[in-house]
């Protein structure tokens, strides 16, 4: 992990042949998103079908030119979205923990002690009447 953050980063990027917006698989929202399809992989903002041999590699740390790294969620892989595969994708979505889904299905960091918070369950716990920061202190509170 600590290689891969030091080098170039490329994602495997998808645009949708539908809408013509891309799709790139780097976080867990978007992998979802993108396996939200019944029979494979589906454009994250239309949710029509999206053909992952038509992606390209885009270097997220382009500057970085003496380690390029690579993140290659299971999903982008046109050997894996035959039917059978696409279905043992569909069941992990279901079956894993989140840190297991996120390291083994989408290739994305996690430690086991971690827990994964997207950004969805962050805003769930927001409360909108909050307008400004607390501005007590820790002594203030005992």
């Amino acid at each position: 992990e600590v290689l891969c953050k030091r080098g170039t980063g490329c994602e495997w990027c998808i645009k949708c042949e539908h809408c013509g917006k891309w799709n790139v698989p780097d976080n867990i929202e978007a992998c979802l998103a993108m396996c939200s399809g019944d029979e494979g992989p589906v454009c994250m903002h239309c949710q029509k079908p999206i053909n992952v041999e038509k992606g390209k590699w885009i270097a997220a740390r382009p500057s970085e030119k003496d380690h390029y790294s690579f993140h290659i969620p299971r999903h982008v892989l046109s050997a894996r979205i035959d039917p059978k595969k696409w279905a043992d994708l569909k069941l992990a979505i279901k079956t894993y923990s989140p840190q297991k889904l996120a390291n083994e299905a989408f290739g994305l960091s996690s430690g086991v002690a971690g827990r994964i918070l997207t950004q969805r369950e962050a805003m769930a716990c927001c409360n909108p009447s909050k307008t400004q920061f607390d501005t007590c202190y820790i002594r203030d509170i005992y």
